[in-house]
């Protein structure tokens, strides 16, 4: 693959699946595989492979997206940054202050 590493940084509120599906459609594109091949590799039918490349998200969770990335080869560093309150309770310093999901995709041939 051309380029050597796909970063993707989510600010607090932003969905980053979207942004997955179109790694994941880069990846199809560059691969040259038309869906079928795709569904293949992916391990699901042609009509999902029609879903992530026009960018539909619903239906997908981030676990099943990042699998799909794992099959394709790719390594995956994930990290969540939060924003400190000085609560002690966990639960209530999650809601509400995350700052940003860093997330970075290296290809097969980049690593």
């Amino acid at each position: 693959m051309e380029s050597s590493m796909t970063e993707k940084r989510a600010p607090s509120g932003q969905k980053i699946k979207p942004q997955i599906l179109g790694i994941i459609k880069e990846i199809i594109h560059k691969s040259q595989w038309n869906q079928i091949a795709a569904a293949k590799v992916l391990g699901v039918d042609q009509p999902k492979v029609s879903q992530i490349i026009n960018g539909k998200a619903a239906g997908f969770s981030l676990e099943r997206l990042l699998v799909f990335l794992l099959r394709l080869h790719c390594k995956i560093e994930l990290s969540v940054s939060m924003r400190k309150t000085g609560l002690s309770n966990v639960e209530e310093q999650a809601a509400g202050n995350l700052d940003a999901i860093n997330l970075i995709v290296l290809s097969k041939d980049d690593y």
